[in-house]
Formats: structure tokens, sequence, C-alpha cells
């Protein structure tokens, strides 16, 4: 009997070691789907905010609702990977990796816009050509029938390695989608890190709240997002494929959180509040050592002829509250070069611009008898002008007169 004691209580330990394991094994996993959920539900109510303020107020911000729009999507469709759950929906089989594709290029781009305030042209549609190639490989899986496509989905989802290696693919080697998207991924973060750091001491030193603001949030985003590819490198190629696709997915989960929550509190990001006016105000936030920089000749040229076509060509002075970041997007011109040359080489600010140009068209409008139809106010408007008393202050400052006086003299004349 006394033999049997250490039996009794090392078996004993045994089953409540096994007890304990099964215990925390589920919590874990119960944790993992709660992060998956709350993520979910998180990354849907910001990127829907960034869209709807996106079309109001700023429209770059759309990139960035479609970038954790994606990445929500990915995490939706790896719920269901991980909880056998894709059996249910087999139509979804092999679209995550289109998210995966598109998410790199979202996020740079919309860097990019941010900082240099480029807007969108074709030469972008080249970031579309990894998700073609995949379409074009998959094509014909996509008009599988349902219980085709769930026969694909019983034969790998218990094995993240297969599910993962894409071995539909007509055209490349096992796991080629896999590694190829993970290596684009890890192409754009450089790129993205790149532009945030070469430009991260102008955003920490602007006057314009929003400029630090959104370095500190871009620059925790961009760290985060390292962990999303990194895990594959360390353990996905020749470790355990379980493992690498837990991490990569749990480190997005939280990325996604941690966006959403991160964004609701700082408005001026998520509602696109006083976005690109950060780089420097459009009235009177001037480069204390504007005289330290020169232009090229080439430069000049360049700068003289975009802003020439948008002034003279497009007009876009008529259009109210037309600001200095508006010029740049228009321009496709970074405001801190249109600020150097509008103040350096054309001796004024970026207000007294375009309120001479809008005095020369009303100057144009009552010269071409517009006061028959229209009144002073009725100009003004038309020239851009918020109100009668801003127009006839910037008349009175080009022209030493009023409108009236103007219109006076042309009748002696």
């Amino acid at each position: 009997m006394e033999g049997e004691k250490p039996v009794v209580l090392t078996t004993g330990f045994f089953y409540f070691y096994l007890w304990m394991s099964n215990r925390i094994m589920d919590i874990l996993l119960n944790f993992k789907e709660l992060c998956y959920f709350v993520s979910i539900i998180i990354g849907i109510e910001v990127s829907l905010v960034l869209f709807i303020f996106g079309i109001k107020k700023e429209k770059t911000n759309i990139l960035l609702g479609f970038n954790i729009f994606f990445t929500t999507y990915s995490l939706f469709l790896a719920s269901l990977i991980s909880s056998g759950m894709l059996v249910n929906f087999p139509e979804l089989y092999r679209t995550g990796n289109f998210t995966g594709l598109l998410i790199g290029p979202l996020l740079y781009i919309y860097i990019r816009n941010v900082v240099y305030q480029n807007s969108l042209s074709y030469k972008d549609l080249i970031h579309l050509i990894p998700f073609l190639v995949f379409l074009i490989d998959f094509w014909p899986i996509y008009f599988l029938s349902s219980s085709d496509k769930l026969g694909l989905i019983l034969s790998e989802i218990d094995d993240p390695a297969k599910f993962t290696n894409f071995n539909q693919s007509r055209f490349f080697p096992s796991n080629f989608h896999g590694i190829f998207r993970t290596i684009l991924l890890a192409f754009y973060w450089i790129l993205s890190s790149r532009i945030v750091y070469k430009n991260r001491k102008h955003f920490l030193k602007t006057k314009n709240q929003f400029g630090s603001i959104w370095q500190k949030w871009i620059t925790l985003y961009l760290f985060l997002w390292l962990f999303s590819f990194l895990p594959y490198f360390l353990i996905g190629i020749k470790g355990d494929p379980q493992l690498a696709f837990d991490l990569i997915h749990f480190s997005v989960a939280l990325i996604t959180i941690f966006a959403g929550v991160a964004l609701l509190f700082f408005p001026k990001i998520l509602y696109g509040l006083d976005e690109f006016e950060f780089i420097v105000n459009e009235q009177n936030e001037v480069d204390e050592n504007l005289e330290k920089h020169v232009l090229s000749t080439e430069k000049i040229q360049e700068l003289k002829k975009k802003i020439h076509k948008s002034l003279k060509e497009e007009k876009v002075f008529l259009i109210k509250g037309y600001s200095l970041a508006d010029l740049a997007k228009d321009t496709e011109i970074p405001s801190y070069l249109l600020t150097i040359y509008i103040n350096k080489y054309l001796n004024c600010s970026f207000s007294d611009l375009i309120n001479k140009e809008r005095v020369d068209e009303s100057i144009r409008m009552i010269e071409n008898g517009y006061l028959e139809q229209k009144t002073f106010e009725g100009i003004a408007d038309l020239c851009g002008f918020n109100n009668r008393n801003s127009f006839i202050n910037s008349f009175k400052k080009y022209k030493g007169m009023t409108p009236s006086q103007y219109k006076n003299q042309l009748n002696i004349a």
C-alpha cells in the first residue's frame, strides 16, 4: 500500500496536468477567437467612418479605409479557417489572397499621398499587377461549383501547410503565392517606412499639431505591421506553419484593434480634420530658413508651368476656400516647394497670389459688362471671394481703388 501512494499521486498529477493543459488551450483558443471577433467589429466600424468622412472631407482617407477594411476581411477569413467554419462559406475559397496583395500597396499610397500631397494617377495601376496575376492564375477555381470548392476546403483545412501553399496554382510552384505575398508586404512596408523616416523631423517640429499626431500614429502602426510578415520569415518557411499562421493573424488582429482604438482618440486623422495643413500653414506658417532654400532653374520652370496651368487655364482660384493644400494636390507639388516658390520667387504669400488672380478675374468681368446682370457682390461670389468686404479690400490693395471707382473710371473713359 505504501508503494501505491506515489503511483496514485503521480497518476493524479498526470490527469490534473492534462486537465489544466486542455483548459489553458481552451482559454487560449477562446482568447484568439475573441480577438478575431473584436478586431473584425472595430475594423468594419473604423473603415466605414474613414469611407464616409473621406468622401466628405479628405479623399486620401479612403485609401486608409480600404487598407483597414481589407485587413478586416483577411481576419474574417482567418477566423473561419481557424474555427473550421469556412466549410459553410465555400464561395469565399481563395479570396483572402486578394486582400493580402492589396493591403501593402494601399498603405504605401496612403502614406505617400499624406506626406507629399500627391493624388492618385494612372501610374498607380502598376500596383495592381500582382493582384491581376493571382486572379488569372486562379481564375478556374472561382468558377467551380460550391460542392467542388467544399471538397478542396475539406482536403486542406486541417493542414495549414496545405491550405496556405496554394497548390491549385496553374503557373507557379507550390507555396509561391504565400511567399510572394509576404515578400510583397515586406517590400511595401520598407517603402512606407522609408517615407515616414525621411520626413519625421519635419512632422515632429511642425506648428500644426496634426503633423506630430499623425507621425506618432503612423510610426506605431508601421511598427505593428512588421509582425504581420516577420513570423513567416522566422517560423513559417521551415518551421511550424500552424504557429506562423496563428502568430501572423493574431498580430494583424491586434494591429486592427490598435488602429481603430487609436484613431478614435485622434479624430483629426479619423475624420480628416485639418489634414494636409500640417506641412505648412496656408496663411502665415513660412519656414524660418526660407532664404536658405535654392531651387534649380529646371525646378523653377517646372513649378512655374504647373502653377500657370492651374491658375491661368483651369482657374482653380474661382473655388471658394481654395487652399495651399488644394493647389498642392492639383499640381502634384509638395506644399513646402510651393511655399518656397511663391514666397521667394514670386515675392508674395499664397493668399496674395490667389486674391490677385481673383481681382484680375473680376476686372475682366467688369470690363465685359457683367455688372449689367450682376452686382459687385455677385461678381465677388463668382470670383471665389467669401464676401463683399474681402472683395473690396483685395481690389483696393491691388488696384488702389474700389470696384465702384474702377467702374466709374471706365465709364468716364
